[in-house]
């Protein structure tokens, strides 16, 4: 059962370009992104409406929670949206919190398809609860045309 007031709580939130875990359990982040800058797509006959990406950025999605209060199995979602507001790519995971375990990580692949600059955002929803809301900031390298 999770408490909506009292955890979970978040530890750390980031987009990074890889995670190692050690043998003593401890991990590595490798590459944090805030965000990138690219080159615009140039003007195309083969893709008149605009649909191929500009690039598909391969990250991975840390997110540490400390479990507070709760206890018992957790739906974690991850829902991402684009500049514009629609849906980006989005998954669960379900993690457990105990009394001898109370915190717990995820982390998940994204395969982020980049179709136009601004801000692509990744909300943590824990038991259906946002918890946090983690940017990355696309933009297109500044004198190019689009």
């Amino acid at each position: 059962m999770t408490s909506t007031d009292h955890g979970p709580l978040v530890g750390m939130a980031v987009l990074c370009q890889a995670v190692q875990r050690r043998e003593d359990g401890t991990m590595d982040v490798l590459g944090i992104a805030e965000g990138v800058v690219l080159e615009p797509p140039p003007p195309s006959d083969d893709d008149p409406l605009g649909l191929r990406p500009v690039a598909v950025l391969p990250l991975r999605l840390l997110v540490s929670l400390r479990a507070g209060a709760t206890r018992g199995p957790c739906r974690i979602d991850i829902v991402g949206r684009y500049p514009a507001g629609n849906a980006g790519p989005s998954t669960a995971v379900e993690v457990e919190f105990t009394a001898d375990r109370p915190g717990a990580t995820v982390n998940v692949p994204v395969e982020l398809r980049v179709h136009e600059p601004g801000v692509y955002q990744f909300d943590v929803l824990a038991a259906g609860r946002l918890v946090t809301t983690v940017p990355l900031t696309v933009i297109y390298r500044a004198g190019s045309v689009m």
